[in-house]
């Protein structure tokens, strides 16, 4: 099943919109908690507007369930395939798409820290890696014929359309149950470490997917986070396997392929973005870490869009 060769790695620039986007009153569909949580159910078939299925991304968490899943999903730059009963995870700041989700039919939720933050709930040890914030990690997880997720969505959707008191705080527990359950079942496991060492390896994640454009050394990170670039780099390096430094540059040429192949923006334009001050030096940062140059890659996305 091929990709739609009118959006994939077009140069259109990517949408960016907000949970509140969701609600549709013809539809019945609504947000909660002031637009920071939203479940809709589409059994019956996803019908979102092109530049939803389109690539694109947006500053908050996304859970699919798919009970018997027909289609595909990208993710930057990676097709998945989905099929059979499947779980899928979209993170702040990842440019996503649905090639074909018109085929789709489930269930989807959309919520931000701030619903799960604010009220008590221990977010920083359920948002966390790798299930959420790692970009190389998978984001589709097939399940079990005994998996719990279904029966935490019909829990959910039964009490999203509750008005009975304490509403909130049973969807922000019904959540968690649900974000542990796909913890579970998620075949990357992480490394058993120390609570501190995991969420500053979190923190750091979260770092870097808000700040890669204006830092780009480990120590920027580990002054943001309070402790030196030794400890930030062991931290890291005992969840992951790798060091900050490596990580670090591996973001920046991850955001740099998302500019070079979702954006119109000139080579310069990109580099000066990322807070490179010589674009030439971004050139030559960009091809040590890909194998080529930004126009040449910029030319391959657009080649693969075409051939699609």
């Amino acid at each position: 099943m091929g990709i739609p060769a009118h959006w994939t790695g077009s140069l259109a620039t990517v949408s960016n919109y907000n949970i509140p986007e969701y609600a549709n009153p013809q539809r019945g569909l609504t947000t909660r908690d002031d637009g920071h949580f939203f479940y809709g159910d589409f059994s019956e078939g996803f019908d979102f507007p092109k530049h939803k299925v389109r690539p694109h991304r947006h500053p908050y968490f996304e859970i699919f369930y798919f009970p018997a899943a027909q289609g595909q999903y990208l993710a930057d730059f990676i097709t998945y395939d989905l099929e059979g009963a499947c779980l899928v995870v979209v993170s702040p700041g990842q440019i996503h798409g649905w090639p074909h989700g018109h085929l789709l039919k489930g269930h989807m939720l959309a919520f931000d820290e701030t619903f799960l933050a604010d009220h008590g709930q221990h977010e920083d040890l359920l948002i966390r890696p790798p299930l959420f914030y790692e970009p190389n990690s998978s984001s589709v997880l097939p399940l079990p014929e005994n998996s719990l997720i279904p029966s935490r969505i019909q829990c959910i959707a039964s009490e999203y359309g509750s008005d009975s008191c304490d509403t909130l705080t049973a969807l922000r527990s019904l959540l968690s149950l649900l974000i542990i359950e796909a913890h579970r079942v998620n075949p990357h496991q992480a490394p058993t470490t120390s609570p501190a060492s995991t969420r500053i390896y979190q923190q750091f994640l979260k770092l870097l997917g808000r700040d890669i454009s204006e830092k780009h050394l480990p120590g920027d990170y580990a002054a943001a986070l309070g402790v030196s670039t030794d400890y930030l780099s062991q931290c890291v390096r005992q969840n992951c396997g790798h060091g900050a430094g490596t990580l670090v540059r591996r973001r920046t040429t991850l955001e740099a392929k998302r500019l070079l192949a979702h954006s119109s923006l000139t080579i310069a334009e990109i580099a000066y973005q990322l807070n490179f001050k010589d674009p030439s030096y971004f050139s030559r940062f960009f091809k040590n870490q890909v194998g080529c140059l930004p126009n040449a890659f910029r030319s391959q996305a657009e080649g693969a869009s075409s051939a699609s």
